[in-house]
């Protein structure tokens, strides 16, 4: 294998990497909206009830307690393996930029 070949293989890697580490992010914006949109669902609800009363609006009660309970759990799970799959990918980059990186300098002291 030439130098080359080397570095097309290594850029290759990291673009990957790269986008991978991407779609760990948006992951995490999946995750944050799901439990951003736990409030707004709740709001609607309890307009609903203020105007209807509980009687009329019992069965969005018991979509919005579901929506709460599934898109509460479905945040934070997509939150956790979002930012850990983001930092994991961050340290396999890192590794992969050390090699490439000139050595840190060194005062000489005279």
């Amino acid at each position: 294998m030439t130098v080359d070949e080397h570095d097309a293989a290594e850029r290759s890697k990291r673009d990957k990497l790269v986008r991978a580490q991407k779609d760990a992010r948006q992951t995490i914006d999946r995750g944050v909206l799901l439990l951003a949109l736990v409030p707004v669902v709740a709001a609607i609800v309890i307009v609903f009830v203020l105007a209807f009363g509980v009687s009329s609006t019992f069965f969005l009660l018991l979509l919005a307690g579901a929506y709460t309970l599934v898109g509460g759990i479905g945040g934070i799970a997509l939150i956790a393996s979002g930012g850990t799959q983001s930092r994991r990918l961050g340290r396999e980059l890192r590794a992969i930029d050390e090699r490439r990186q000139l050595p840190a300098a060194r005062v000489v002291k005279r």
